[in-house]
């Protein structure tokens, strides 16, 4: 196997298992085949089984000494690492007496839709700072293809029995035209037939934009398209998107979400026909 061919096939698998990127020195010898190699995660090996912490906050990705808590709302860059991949970076802090320089924790980083993106249980160096508290060096993440770029995601990370989440942007925040609605409101469609709705824009398209799409019950419909999201083509003020009856149940929510605004719609799968 080729350099080139090895890279492609160590980052699909990397793409599919969808966990923290940790970069072995077999795979840092590819060079810039895999574009430049993940920063260390300062990871450590004896985390304490348990661990009791007063709190704990996720802050912003930086080389600096300074800890930035993270706000909802806030950007977090997607750093382009690899093939088809991207990088985004945050920092932890925890603050208790008893919070460990082996710090166990628990990322995980969610699309609009609540499919995770990428997670990380991999333990890391926290260290003790004047005020009590303890920070991490940058976390990096890694998520593949387009769904780390030009979205709203959720990072949750656990600390012992303490969690805390943000709802942020990856990569620039959306400023086109804002999400209009979906239409119709309620679809009844039987099975083995189609459904189609309108995702309506309050204005054309500025650029290439992603409608995520998501479904109470994936048993009863499913998207027409790959992957769970479609694109509205710069200077289009809308898109169409299929879903097929796979079995009969409902009525379910079909959302679909563009930028920070979501709509949602019912759709109803009545049983096939006799002799359909």
């Amino acid at each position: 196997m080729s350099l080139r061919k090895g890279c492609h096939y160590t980052m699909r698998l990397l793409g599919q298992a969808r966990v923290l990127l940790l970069l072995p020195l077999a795979l840092l010898s590819l060079g810039g085949n895999c574009g430049p190699p993940l920063p260390d995660p300062d990871s450590c090996t004896d985390p304490p089984n348990d661990v009791q912490v007063d709190a704990v906050e996720i802050g912003a990705g930086n080389a600096g000494s300074v800890f930035a808590p993270s706000s909802n709302g806030d950007v977090v860059p997607a750093e382009e690492g690899s093939i088809q991949a991207y990088w985004i970076g945050i920092r932890l802090r925890v603050a208790g007496a008893s919070a460990p320089s082996c710090l166990p924790q628990k990322t995980v980083v969610k699309a609009p839709s609540g499919e995770v993106l990428v997670s990380s249980e991999t333990p890391v160096r926290a260290y003790e700072q004047g005020d009590g508290s303890r920070i991490t060096r940058t976390l990096w993440l890694t998520v593949s293809g387009r769904e780390a770029r030009s979205t709203w995601a959720t990072i949750e990370t656990k600390v012992g029995d303490k969690t805390t989440t943000r709802s942020v942007w990856i990569d620039e925040r959306y400023a086109g035209p804002a999400l209009a609605g979906i239409s119709p409101n309620e679809l009844t469609i039987r099975e083995q037939e189609t459904a189609r709705f309108k995702v309506q824009l309050e204005g054309a398209a500025t650029k290439y934009t992603n409608v995520f799409v998501s479904m109470s019950d994936k048993a009863v419909g499913e998207l027409s398209t790959s992957g769970r999201e479609v694109l509205i083509a710069t200077g289009n003020d809308s898109t169409e998107i299929a879903i097929y009856g796979v079995k009969a149940g409902g009525p379910i929510d079909v959302t679909v979400h563009v930028g920070d605004k979501s709509a949602t719609a019912k759709l109803q799968v009545l049983p096939a026909k006799d002799g359909g």
